[in-house]
């Protein structure tokens, strides 16, 4: 857990000191020492999959205009489905009554937004977007204690909590469905020989699979733009050789089709032009959702665009373009989908500390744990006692090969 809540207290200091401890005991103690992996996945309301990583699964697409817009050439004949400018994956529900995610499986990409002002300009690729590729990203099947430690070390704190999202992400990691893209990055050196047929087939006698989940908080809303707005055409143009934006309005008369919205600082010096005033434009361009919500942030877009156009239907879809598609029960009610299906058969292991964490915490933490004796509730330093107990446990365990 890495949400904005983890910066108080000490918490993730405390963290960061129990988490590398944990690390070096797993790693070299034990008759498993030198056979044992670890990943790393950090979370607040999402988590970054890393780009490296999430391009080696089915994370991208594109798809053909059916019917091009006739008015202008500049239309779009195609566009992308999903993009490429950050990398944390939307799960649906369904998705946490399954373990497995494979080479194959689509994956939805939340889009790279900034829901509020940011006085026209261009958001930071950072905490401004809600999908923040700044942040530590997942840190796949290592053993090298250097880098585990450089990779604890650099979390920072930033965000709300979406615990479902975590543990999707650390159950997908020990399925056997995700093979190929491991195998895939040793082949390509990003990842040590070692790992080349991980996570290995459930077999308990060969392989333990085991998740330390923890949190400090309760699962909050999550956010991504509504699914009108995540791709395909927008209204929005633009003209390079004039820098200029064109709103195409297509329920106006011909003689004012286009909307030119000029400063957005003034709502006086907006103007309207013709279909054959638009057509001489040789370089006018339709943009797709996805580049104009990378250009701008979702309520500029709004003002800017829609405001002054006389076209209030479409002034407030646009201010309302973002939605909380899931809320606090239905997140609790993910992650509780999830942790059944890493503890069916017990396949998975699962360890879950509550880390100062509220009531709401608390149960989310208890309701995932294996068995009732690897919840750990705790508070300061104590963390630490939760990762070596559980460390203590972990490398008792003797495989038979």
């Amino acid at each position: 857990d890495i949400s904005g809540s983890m910066g108080s207290n000490s918490r993730l200091d405390n963290l960061k000191v129990a988490a590398k401890d944990f690390a070096e005991h797993v790693l070299t103690v034990g008759p498993n020492a030198e056979r044992t992996s670890i990943s790393i996945i950090p979370y607040n309301a999402t988590v970054v999959a890393g780009r490296d990583f999430l391009a080696r699964l089915n994370a991208a697409g594109v798809t053909e205009v059916v019917t091009p817009n006739p008015v202008h050439p500049g239309a779009l004949p195609s566009y992308q489905t999903e993009h490429d400018y950050s990398s944390c994956v939307r799960f649906r529900d369904s998705d946490f009554t399954t373990r497995e995610i494979s080479p194959t499986t689509p994956l939805e990409r939340v889009a790279h937004f900034d829901r509020l002002n940011r006085n026209y300009n261009r958001p930071n690729d950072d905490w401004h977007r809600w999908c923040d590729d700044t942040r530590s990203d997942i840190l796949v099947f290592e053993r090298d204690l250097n880098a585990i430690n450089t990779h604890i070390e650099n979390l920072q704190p930033g965000g709300m909590t979406g615990i479902d999202n975590g543990m999707k992400w650390g159950v997908a990691l020990l399925d056997p469905a995700i093979n190929p893209v491991i195998d895939e990055m040793v082949t390509d050196g990003v990842l040590d020989p070692v790992m080349t047929g991980r996570p290995g087939i459930y077999d308990a006698a060969l392989t333990k699979k085991i998740v330390v989940l923890m949190t400090d908080g309760a699962n909050t809303v999550q956010r991504d733009l509504k699914d009108e707005f995540k791709n395909g055409p927008s209204p929005v143009w633009h003209s390079a050789s004039e820098d200029e934006y064109y709103v195409e309005m297509p329920n106006n008369p011909a003689s004012s089709r286009w909307f030119l919205p000029g400063s957005p600082y003034s709502n006086s010096d907006h103007s309207y032009v013709s279909v054959s005033d638009a057509l001489a434009v040789g370089d006018l361009r339709q943009l797709d959702y996805i580049e104009l919500y990378d250009t701008f942030a979702v309520r500029d877009v709004a003002t800017y665009f829609f405001r002054d156009s006389n076209d209030g239907a479409a002034y407030t879809r646009h201010w309302n373009a973002v939605t909380n598609h899931d809320t606090y029960g239905q997140v609790d009610a993910r992650l509780q989908d999830i942790c059944d299906k890493a503890n069916e058969n017990a396949l998975i292991e699962v360890y879950a500390i509550g880390f100062e964490a509220p009531l709401g915490g608390q149960n989310a933490m208890k309701g995932c744990a294996s068995v009732p004796g690897n919840y750990f509730d705790v508070q300061g330093t104590e963390i630490s006692a939760a990762f070596d107990a559980i460390a203590g446990q972990i490398t008792l365990l003797r495989l038979t090969n």
